[in-house]
Order: C-alpha cells, then structure tokens, then sequence
C-alpha cells in the first residue's frame, strides 16, 4: 500500500482515500505530495513500536495502525493492563492473593473496551463524526498504553524509601495523568475528523451514558477485592 503526505499536517495516509484522517483535509489526488517513503501492506510496526509510537507520534502511528485491517494487540494490551494494575494492589496493600483475579478483570476489561467503541460511534455520529466501531476499538484499545505504563510508576515509587524518590515519581504520576487526558482527546480527534469541542461533547455525553456500567464495574472490582 503506497502512502501520500498530507500537506496541511503532514500526516501519512493511504492513497485509497484523499481526506487526510488526521486533520479532515482533502486533497485532490493531482495535488498529493508524495511520502519520502512507502509502505506495503500494513505498516510493519510489531507491538512495542505501536506502543512507543503512540507515545512519541501519536498522529503518526495510530494513522497506521487504523491502516492495518488486523487489529492485533488488543488481549496484549488488555492482559498488561489488569495484570499489572493487580500487582500495584496486591502489593500496595500486602495481598498477593489479588493477583488471581486479573484473568477475569481483563475479561471484563475487554468487554468494556468493545462497549465504549460502540458508544463512541454513536455519539460520534450524532455530533458529525465518521468513526467506524472498529475504529473506535482501536482507539480504547490503544489509550490503555498509560494504563500500562501508569501502575509501573506506581510501583517504583513505592520501591524506595526517601521523600525525594516517591516525590519524583508522584511528579510522573501526574504528567502521566496530564498526557493521558491529551492523548485521550488527541486520539478521538484523530478518528472522527472533528474538533477538540465535539471531542469533549462526545466525551461528556459518554461518561453520561456509561456511567451505569461504570458503576457495575466498581461494583465487581469491590467484590473481587478478597
């Protein structure tokens, strides 16, 4: 698959479509500025490049990764996620036994991601998006990063016992909180090809109508909580 270069954002897209899926730009294929390289087939990024990728140059690579019709990585991401948000628990508060629930935590946690795609891709609707719900998988799927990489850091700030450490890395727990919240908007604007205020719109409107499975959710991890 050849890529062409979005002049407006620059982003990389396929040559199958002439609306930029960054920005919403269209080009006319008389007016493409070809990419300094090309792809065949999917863009060969392997998981830890998608992961960096999505951290470093998030445009970048989530353009790519809705190129890939494979949508690989998902139970990775998932089984990461609730393994290592047990291990912060079952560390934090003396119980190893809390490990033995995350199997079913990433079950539901999988569920839940499939849930929020639909949601999403209704509202997104309504407010003019163009999201599909495959998309929108993708989307939830690859905003886990953080919550990878977010009990890590609580774990090593609770390895060292000098104020200086631990008030380190409450400074990274913030900053990742921070770049979630932007990553999380960032990303949303990106498949839906529209602006940060419909973002937010589309955001608000979800909280609202999830908030009863959210509550279900919590309800399960407390009693999970042996």
């Amino acid at each position: 698959m050849l890529f062409i270069r979005c002049p407006k954002c620059r982003a990389e897209f396929s040559t199958s479509t002439t609306v930029c899926p960054s920005c919403g730009f269209s080009l006319p294929q008389s007016q493409a500025v070809p990419a300094a390289t090309t792809s065949v087939g999917p863009p060969n990024l392997n998981f830890f490049g998608r992961f960096w990728g999505i951290l470093t140059a998030p445009r970048t690579t989530f353009g790519r990764i809705l190129e890939d019709p494979r949508r690989r990585y998902a139970w990775v991401l998932v089984f990461l996620t609730s393994f290592l948000g047990s291990l912060f628990l079952a560390l934090e508060k003396g119980k190893p036994s809390l490990l033995v629930r995350f199997p079913f935590e990433a079950l539901f946690l999988y569920s839940i991601l499939w849930f929020h795609a639909w949601l999403y891709t209704k509202i997104g609707r309504w407010l003019g998006g163009v999201g599909t719900v495959l998309e929108l998988f993708e989307f939830c799927t690859w905003n886990l990063t953080l919550g990878v990489i977010y009990p890590l850091a609580r774990i090593l700030g609770d390895l060292g016992p000098w104020p200086a450490w631990r008030s380190f890395w409450g400074v990274v727990d913030w900053g990742l909180f921070a770049w979630a919240a932007i990553l999380y908007y960032f990303l949303l604007c990106q498949v839906h090809r529209y602006s940060l205020q419909k973002a937010i719109q589309n955001m608000v409107l979800n909280l609202a109508f999830g908030g009863l499975f959210l509550s279900l959710y919590i309800y399960i991890r407390n009693l999970l909580k042996w």
